[in-house]
């Protein structure tokens, strides 16, 4: 017999302003088992169940079957961090890539690499190169289930990467999904933080709550000296994205301060146009040539603009021109245009506004104020 539920959330924890999220349920079909007393178990996980009646609010989360599907009754409370980190414990096996419960080629690759460097007990950060749409995030939290790290901090370049690998930490990403990760291993307590910490307490507050912490260097340049440092010196481990971001000094300082500790940097573009060198050793590189291969990318569609001047107009045309094809065949897409300062992208901005503005095109940076972002419906 199957039963759907949706996802039970515990109960979030706020820390002056900053969130921490579990889940303990993910939504989806589960099967009924009663061989052992009743359960409802998924390659999520497996939870107690009755059928119908009243569970009392108290004790383990539990599952109440009745004609309309499954309701929760029970804790709904952050679970212990040690308790997690002890789930993870033989929760990923190493399968030959392409079999099933497998990680992908350079998935695995990583993994074994990391695991390699770690066990010499070098502390130099070790820099892990994969290119985009190899499943960079996905090796990020394979090692956290692999290395079971007793706090984790995760430093990313922006808000909205932020948010989309405090996703995946908190799903565990796609691994359970696929039957990587065991159903055991329960998903952590993962703390996005959106606000600096001015007091201390507040910031041991954070570390006891969670077991993952992902935070841009922004947010963390707004915290007071004091609780930086309590957050900085709590963190056993450290994971940068987008590592090529890495010499830049708000950067460097986290870094720096994780010089005993383990630290990975993870980028798909090891090179900077400036010339500075990311800090590390280069520990796992999977060629470019290998991705396209392994057909981790799709046929690029290239389409040329000729012209000396009016460029940008040209390319705006051809850009616009494409999306709305798309629009009509049916296809979800967007528009993107990458400029290199906040001036250039607001030059942009009304160019694809008089070209497009049915489209309400929107100009977007790390340093925008919260309540223009929130008025655009950006978060």
């Amino acid at each position: 017999m199957e039963v759907e539920t949706e996802s039970v959330w515990a109960r979030h924890v706020v820390i002056a302003g900053n969130v921490v999220r579990q889940m303990l349920v993910p939504g989806g079909l589960m099967e009924l088992h009663d061989r052992d007393g009743l359960l409802v178990k998924n390659r999520f996980g497996a939870w107690p169940a009755v059928h119908g009646g009243l569970v009392k609010l108290e004790g383990p989360l539990t599952a109440r079957l009745d004609g309309s599907g499954v309701t929760w009754s029970g804790s709904r409370e952050l679970m212990a961090t040690d308790l997690l980190t002890a789930s993870y414990r033989d929760a990923i096996g190493f399968n030959e890539p392409g079999t099933p419960g497998s990680l992908r080629r350079p998935q695995i690759g990583a993994l074994h690499s990391v695991i390699g460097y770690w066990s010499t007990g070098v502390t130099e950060p070790g820099l892990v190169v994969m290119p985009t749409g190899t499943g960079k995030t996905e090796t990020m939290v394979a090692v956290m289930l692999v290395e079971r790290p007793e706090r984790l901090l995760v430093l990313v370049p922006t808000t909205a990467l932020r948010d989309q690998v405090a996703g995946k930490f908190e799903t565990l990403g796609i691994l359970q999904r696929e039957g990587i990760a065991a159903p055991t291993a329960l998903r952590p307590c993962v703390a996005r933080v959106q606000h600096g910490l001015k007091d201390p307490l507040d910031a041991k507050r954070l570390l006891e709550a969670s077991n993952v912490i992902v935070a841009t260097p922004h947010v963390l340049n707004a915290c007071s000296e004091e609780a930086l440092q309590v957050l900085l010196g709590q963190c056993t481990h450290l994971m940068v994205d987008e590592a090529h971001h890495a010499p830049a000094p708000s950067w460097k300082r986290v870094v720096d301060a994780f010089a005993d500790r383990k630290v990975l940097l993870f980028t798909a573009t090891p090179f900077r146009e400036d010339g500075k060198s990311i800090p590390g050793r280069t520990i796992y590189r999977f060629p470019l040539r290998e991705a396209q291969r392994d057909e981790y990318f799709t046929t690029i569609d290239y389409r040329a603009v000729v012209g000396i001047e009016g460029t940008d107009g040209l390319l705006a045309d051809l850009a616009i021109a494409r999306l709305r094809e798309d629009l009509a065949s049916g296809y979800d897409h967007i528009l993107m245009a990458r400029a290199k300062s906040v001036e250039r992208a607001k030059a942009l901005g009304r160019l694809y506004q008089a070209k497009a503005g049915e489209f309400a095109p929107a100009v977007l940076y790390d340093k925008m104020p919260a309540k223009r972002a929130s008025d655009l419906g950006l978060w």
